[in-house]
């Protein structure tokens, strides 16, 4: 379970829209999955670097 960041925090970087943070952070796995398709991560570590990478901005939204 992720505490930081909040949910609330993300979902501000969306214009408070639940659906575009789950599209944003579900397109943002499957793009790092496919940088390393040999790395048997699993899907859990990919949503949480995607998840941090909208709260540090790495990806616009």
């Amino acid at each position: 379970m992720m505490l930081e960041p909040s949910v609330e925090k993300l979902i501000k970087k969306t214009d408070n829209s639940v659906y575009k943070l789950a599209v944003v952070v579900g397109k943002r796995a499957k793009e790092l999955k496919k940088l390393d398709p040999d790395e048997k991560a699993e899907v859990q570590q990919e949503v949480t670097k995607a998840i941090l990478d909208v709260d540090q901005g790495v990806i616009e939204i």
